[in-house]
C-alpha cells in the first residue's frame, strides 16, 4: 500500500517509478501505467475504427515498453523508455526502407514532409494516428496531474538540492528550457496551461520562470489511484479541458471535432455527447475560437504546444 502523501518530504534521488516529464506522457492513462494491457486502450482509441485491418500490439521487451500500430504497409512505433516515435517499412532491404524516427514533435513535421510518393497516403494516415496518440497522452497526463495520480517532483533552484514536490498553482509560473541540443521544437508533450520544459534527450529536465527561479530534473511521480468512477461534474471538467485544447489546436482538433469527442467520453467517463457539446459551447464561448465548427478539411498545421492566451 502507497504511503499517506507528505508534500514537505523531500528524496534524495528520484523514485524507481518516477519519470522524466519528457517521457511521462508515454505512462499515463487516467492512472501511472504500470503494464502493457493498461497502455493499450491509450493507443487503440487513436486509431480510427474507419482503418480496416490496422491493428494494434503492445508489449514489453528487452529495450522497454513499445507500442505498435500497423497499417497501410507501415509500422508506427512508440517506444516509452526513450520518448520516441518511430514510422518503419517492413522488409529485408531495410536500407532503401522507410525509417523515420524522433521525439513526438519532431517526428510528427518529419511525417508530414514525407507525405509523398507511393507511400504517401498510408503516411497520411500515419501521421493523423501520431497527432490524435499526441493528444490524447497530453489529455490523459493532464488528467493525472489534475487528479491527483501524478505529481510533479522536481530540484528547486540548484541540481544539487534534494527533489520536492511542485504544486500546479508554482508549476503554472514556469517555461520550457531550450533543448540542450539548440533545437528550436518546443516540447510536445506539455498542455498549454502547465507549458512544460525539458531536455529532451536527457534525464534532467529544467525549466525557469520569469523572475529567474529554476527547477531541475524535473519528473512526474505517480500519486493517488484515481478510482474508474467519475467525477461529480464531468462537463465542468471538460469545458476546462476544451479551451485548452481549442488554444493548443487552435484550427482543429486531431480527429476533427469527431475525435475529440472520443477523447472526451474516454477521459471523462460517463459524459454524454449532449454533456459534451454543452462543454463545447462553453469552451468556444471562453476563447472565441469557432473554427472548430466551421466546414472544410482540417488544418494539418503542426499546433502542439501554444502559450495560453
Amino acid at each position: 500500500m502507497r504511503e499517506a502523501f507528505n508534500p514537505e518530504r523531500t528524496f534524495a534521488a528520484p523514485g524507481d517509478d518516477w519519470i522524466p516529464l519528457d517521457r511521462a506522457p508515454f505512462y499515463y492513462g487516467k492512472n501511472f501505467i504500470r503494464s502493457p494491457e493498461e497502455w493499450r486502450p491509450v493507443i487503440e482509441g487513436a486509431v480510427p475504427r474507419s482503418l480496416d485491418g490496422w491493428a494494434v500490439d503492445v508489449r514489453d521487451d528487452k529495450g522497454g515498453r513499445i507500442a505498435v500500430v500497423s497499417g497501410g504497409g507501415l509500422r508506427l512505433e512508440l517506444h516509452a523508455a526513450s520518448g520516441e516515435m518511430w514510422l518503419i517499412e517492413p522488409g529485408e532491404n531495410f536500407l532503401d526502407n522507410i525509417c523515420l524516427f524522433g521525439t513526438p514533435d519532431e517526428f510528427c513535421q518529419m511525417l508530414e514532409a514525407a507525405a509523398v510518393g507511393p507511400h504517401a497516403r498510408a503516411i497520411e494516415l500515419h501521421y493523423g494516428v501520431a497527432l490524435s496518440l499526441c493528444a490524447r497522452m497530453q489529455t490523459y497526463l493532464r488528467i493525472a496531474l489534475d487528479s491527483g495520480a501524478a505529481r510533479l517532483m522536481a530540484r528547486k533552484r540548484s541540481p544539487l538540492e534534494p527533489f520536492s514536490y511542485i504544486p500546479l498553482d508554482q508549476w503554472h509560473h514556469f517555461a520550457p528550457d531550450a533543448p540542450a541540443t539548440g533545437g528550436s521544437l518546443k516540447p510536445w508533450y506539455a498542455p498549454a496551461v502547465y507549458r512544460k520544459g525539458s531536455d529532451a534527450l536527457a534525464d534532467h529536465c529544467t525549466a525557469s520562470s520569469p523572475g529567474g527561479d529554476r527547477l531541475f530534473s524535473v519528473h512526474v511521480a505517480p500519486g493517488s489511484l484515481i478510482r474508474s468512477d467519475a467525477p461529480a461534474d464531468r462537463e465542468k471538467q471538460c469545458t476546462q479541458w476544451l479551451v485548452e485544447q481549442l488554444r493548443q489546436y487552435p484550427e482543429s482538433y486531431p480527429g476533427g471535432r469527431g475525435g475529440a469527442l472520443a477523447a472526451a467520453c474516454d477521459a471523462f467517463p460517463g459524459l454524454s455527447e449532449n454533456g459534451f457539446q454543452r462543454a463545447y459551447a462553453r469552451a468556444r464561448e471562453q476563447t472565441g475560437n469557432n473554427n472548430w465548427s466551421r466546414p472544410g478539411r482540417p488544418s494539418k498545421s503542426l499546433r502542439l504546444i501554444t502559450s495560453p492566451k
